[in-house]
């Protein structure tokens, strides 16, 4: 239900921006985002809940990552810079955006099952939890728990989505145009697909060692920080080629890391619902990129033609990913309440 309601809220959401697009109504507008932004949260929300109730301990990482895998955003991605030319073109592509978004949700009303045949989910039901563990109970365990604390940090910044927010002003200030700035968009959204091949590796490597998702984790957030320093350096004229790879590897690193975190933060919040851990973590994810946004702009320097802007943002990022390293390496303990309940 909670996936038929964020199917009809991104629907509603789709035609009110054509619409607003074709009467230019401001107040459509603000209408079709509002209604886009509560759809998200009512799909995501889902995801984490259905994989932990509908798959095994070592089954978990793949369908939670095609839940947040993104292949929405890299579609868009691949598609606006061929589609959209021109301001006046901008209803079609919406129209086509609604008339897409409506099928889906129409496919989904006829294909849905409300669960498999034979759950294999050891566990106590996320709805049977929701009714025994109480909203404010959780979420005070959850603010008061180190390592709910350095995931959610981790997912703060593991979401990007204020780096590829800031690349069209990225590079222009460096002298690039849009269409290099929308190559580089669509390079790091193909490689926020990535998670959809690492899940599955997880998910084996897991039936040998519960741990190893926290351990890919482990690795993902280091190359992160390697790829954003690799970035910061090559930020500069003639280096478009650097740049594009390294975006892409922040695409790949990040996304990869996404569902080992949505896991994660479900097996050391538990036996708080998941539909609340991930609510809690899209939430933070959500004020993170908004607010680095504006950090972002508050922090950019006069740089002159050709230079960098954004110099000493991209800095303040690397020492925030250096940090989240340090802290999943060192303070961080895996404590996994959830599998360890169905191991028993």
């Amino acid at each position: 239900r909670t996936c038929v309601a964020g199917l009809a809220a991104a629907s509603l959401a789709a035609w009110a921006m054509w619409w607003a697009t074709v009467t230019k109504s401001w107040y459509l507008e603000v209408a079709g985002l509002v209604s886009a932004g509560l759809a998200g949260p009512l799909l995501g929300n889902a995801c984490t809940a259905l994989s932990g109730s509908w798959f095994s301990i070592d089954a978990r990482n793949f369908p939670t990552a095609v839940g947040s895998g993104g292949a929405g955003a890299v579609a868009t991605a691949l598609f606006n810079p061929y589609a959209v030319t021109a301001v006046r073109q901008l209803p079609f592509e919406f129209f086509l955006i609604a008339l897409a978004t409506t099928v889906a949700a129409l496919c989904f009303l006829l294909l849905y099952r409300e669960s498999p045949p034979t759950p294999p989910s050891a566990e106590e039901p996320s709805a049977e939890r929701t009714m025994r563990v109480g909203t404010t109970e959780s979420l005070r365990a959850m603010a008061t728990d180190p390592n709910v604390l350095i995931l959610l940090y981790c997912f703060a910044l593991d979401g990007y989505g204020f780096g590829l927010i800031l690349v069209t002003s990225i590079l222009t200030d460096i002298g690039y145009g849009q269409h290099e700035a929308d190559l580089v968009i669509a390079a790091a959204s193909i490689g926020s697909m990535s998670s959809m091949l690492f899940a599955p590796v997880a998910d084996r490597l897991k039936r040998r060692d519960e741990r190893w998702p926290v351990w890919l984790m482990q690795i993902c957030q280091g190359l992160s920080f390697l790829s954003t320093l690799a970035l910061s350096l090559v930020l500069r004229p003639g280096m478009f080629n650097a740049i594009l790879f390294f975006f892409f590897l922040i695409g790949v690193t990040t996304s990869a890391a996404a569902p080992f975190l949505l896991e994660l933060i479900a097996e050391v919040t538990y036996p708080a619902p998941e539909s609340l851990s991930a609510g809690v973590s899209l939430t933070v994810f959500g004020l993170a990129t908004f607010g680095f946004v504006q950090l972002s702009q508050v922090m950019k320097d006069d740089a002159p033609k050709g230079g960098n802007a954004y110099n000493t943002f991209f800095w303040l990022q690397n020492v925030l990913f250096l940090l989240s390293v340090v802290l999943l390496t060192f303070a961080f303990k895996a404590d996994l309440k959830r599998t360890g309940c169905a191991l028993r």
